[in-house]
């Protein structure tokens, strides 16, 4: 078991903090596209088909997200 020298660890805290920023701004993007489809379909301006199909791509990107992060 060799330890891991502090130019590693920085490296794989760097990697980890830009991988939980990119994470972050896909999840707001996400959110936010589907209060606006939501929206859209509360004015009448769309039918909700649209909306329950990207309803089940947020699933899996939460679901995705949970075990990666696990």
């Amino acid at each position: 078991m060799s330890e891991e020298t502090p130019k590693d660890q920085l490296k794989k805290a760097g990697s980890t903090a830009w991988r939980g920023t990119v994470l972050a701004a896909v999840t707001l993007i996400v959110l936010v596209m589907f209060l606006g489809m939501g929206f859209l379909v509360y004015r009448g301006n769309m039918t909700e088909g649209p909306l329950i199909l990207f309803a089940g791509v947020i699933l899996g990107y939460i679901l995705r997200a949970a075990r990666d992060l696990m």
